[in-house]
């Protein structure tokens, strides 16, 4: 993968990170004022925005750790060719 690639899917996991917990944030705060509890939606918006930023972040980076071809295999250290 190119160097400014890699770049680019960093920079779009940080936006992806922090755009999931505002928008979180948000609806637990507009949920809040329309419902009148105030710290509780707001919360549950904060713990749902973090879970799915996690969640993301773990399905952007999976790519980077296991490429298509799948991992390569380090080669026999043990020199017994296996023979029996």
């Amino acid at each position: 993968m190119p160097w400014w690639a890699l770049t680019l899917r960093v920079t779009g996991i940080g936006w992806f990170i922090a755009i999931s917990i505002v928008i979180g944030i948000c609806a637990g705060l507009k949920l809040d004022t329309w419902i009148h509890t105030k710290p509780l939606f707001m919360l549950i918006g904060l713990l749902l925005g973090t879970i799915v930023a996690f969640y993301g972040t773990y399905r952007a980076v999976q790519p980077i750790f296991n490429p298509p071809g799948g991992p390569v295999e380090p080669p026999d250290q043990t020199g017994s060719e296996g023979r029996g």
